[in-house]
């Protein structure tokens, strides 16, 4: 794993980065980034694909620079609908 920006000092923040839901360790990700372009390097560095950071830059643009994860919404790892179904809901509603 990469050196986040920040160290990790909340329980919100330990809870998304032990997960293993594939967007709650893309919010930590972007959440741990300095600007939307640390984020882009940070999941370029972590072997995100160029349609993939985009499509997860657009979604959760509003949490970077948020290391302690206050009111960012927790994905559970089980009874969630999919990763790409939560992704396609987040991604209409942000228009």
């Amino acid at each position: 794993m990469a050196t986040p920006n920040y160290a990790i000092t909340t329980q919100e923040a330990q809870s998304f980065w032990a997960s293993r839901h594939k967007l709650n360790r893309a919010k930590a990700i972007i959440a741990f980034s300095k600007s939307k372009a640390n984020a882009n390097d940070n999941f370029r560095r972590m072997g995100y694909g160029y349609l993939w950071r985009k499509r997860l830059i657009n979604a959760f643009a509003e949490y970077v620079n948020q290391p302690e994860m206050k009111n960012i919404p927790y994905s559970p790892d089980k009874d969630s609908p999919e990763w790409w179904i939560e992704l396609a809901e987040v991604e209409k509603n942000n228009g």
